[in-house]
This record gives C-alpha cells, sequence and structure tokens, in this order.
C-alpha cells in the first residue's frame, strides 16, 4: 500500500494525521501502512448527479476524514 499523505503542510492535518496514527497504535499495536485524508464536501444542488453528467453546486467544508489502514496478518 502507498500512502498519499507523505507531510501535510497544514498544522491542523498535521495534529489530526498524528491523533490518527496514534489511534491506530493504541488498537492494533502496529503502525498502519497508510493514511488517507478526505476534504468535507456538500452539494447545495445536483446531488448524485455529477457522475451523470449532470450539474452540481459543491462547497467545500472545513471538517476532514482522516484514515489509517493497514493489511491484515491473516
Amino acid at each position: 500500500m502507498t500512502s498519499p499523505i507523505n507531510e501535510p503542510s497544514c498544522p491542523t492535518l498535521r495534529r489530526a494525521v498524528a491523533v490518527e496514527k496514534a489511534e491506530f497504535v493504541d488498537t492494533y499495536g502496529r503502525e498502519p501502512e497508510g493514511l488517507w485524508f478526505a476534504p468535507g464536501r456538500v452539494n447545495l444542488i445536483g446531488e448524485h448527479t455529477d457522475y451523470n453528467d449532470g450539474f452540481v453546486l459543491p462547497f467545500a467544508l472545513p471538517q476532514r476524514t482522516v484514515a489509517a489502514a493497514a493489511l491484515r496478518d491473516d
């Protein structure tokens, strides 16, 4: 697995990544193999139409999702 997050430049994102990584280690007892980030988004109009060539009006949210993952040993 290749992690798209190398070294975040935003201090808030750096903290979020550090928290997610620490939670992963506390839960699974090992480092994650990858960390991923997705910004928040809301559609004002056009829900579920953008992938069908429809019109949408999305805007970004300050909330984000950070996920950590690793392959299982089994």
